[in-house]
């Protein structure tokens, strides 16, 4: 049930030593993002600033964030492992944030495909 926490956990120690890895800072915001998800689907409905809105459906789902909480200054990569991060939406966007900013120059127009969704995380290991 906690598969995420214990992603994000692992992640994060392996991001204080490659730190200018943007997949890396990738994977983080995912499972963070997954144990939002997680941790919404356990309790009521609650209203959220975070979330704009929800686009398509199934495997190509996407959950659009607001973005009038990345005004902030932006934080080195270092900085955020070393405060103990608490997998939160506004973690996820830093760390979002991190992997643009790691990314080599001229590629924004990298092109992706959307990845099949994984039924069982067990099949990860």
């Amino acid at each position: 049930k906690q598969w995420y926490q214990r992603r994000v956990r692992g992640l994060t120690e392996a991001a204080s030593v490659y730190t200018r890895n943007p997949r890396l800072w990738l994977r983080i915001a995912e499972c963070a993002i997954g144990v939002c998800r997680e941790h919404r689907e356990a309790s009521p409905p609650a209203h959220s600033n975070t979330v704009k809105c929800i686009v398509g459906s199934g495997a190509y789902r996407k959950t659009i964030l607001n973005t009038s909480f990345q005004q902030q200054t932006k934080r080195i990569s270092a900085d955020l492992v070393n405060a103990g991060p608490t997998p939160t939406l506004t973690y996820a966007v830093l760390c979002l944030s991190n992997s643009l900013d790691l990314l080599p120059p001229g590629s924004e127009s990298v092109k992706c495909l959307p990845a099949a969704p994984v039924k069982d995380p067990s099949e990860l290991r």
